[in-house]
């Protein structure tokens, strides 16, 4: 799609949601962002919500206005799907 980015992203999460995470890409970029308190085992209760976020507003804050970069045909590197 003409003018628009292409994101890849993947989340993530412990046992009973003792962290949260969310890794997304594009071609000029890659964003991670982890919440967890490595400090105390027994937290519960982290949620994307609080870590997509940054991420998202982290990425669209780089992006803006740059040119949108396609992600190429699949190699062995990178798959669709």
């Amino acid at each position: 799609m003409p003018g628009q980015y292409q994101i890849a992203g993947k989340t993530g999460t412990t046992d009973h949601n003792r962290t949260a995470a969310l890794i997304a890409m594009t071609r000029q970029l890659a964003v991670a962002g982890i919440v967890a308190d490595p400090d105390n085992t027994d937290t519960h209760g982290y949620s994307h919500a609080q870590v997509n976020a940054a991420v998202q507003h982290t990425l669209a804050d780089y992006l803006r206005g740059s040119t949108p970069l396609d992600f190429s045909g699949e190699t062995t590197r990178l798959a669709f799907g």
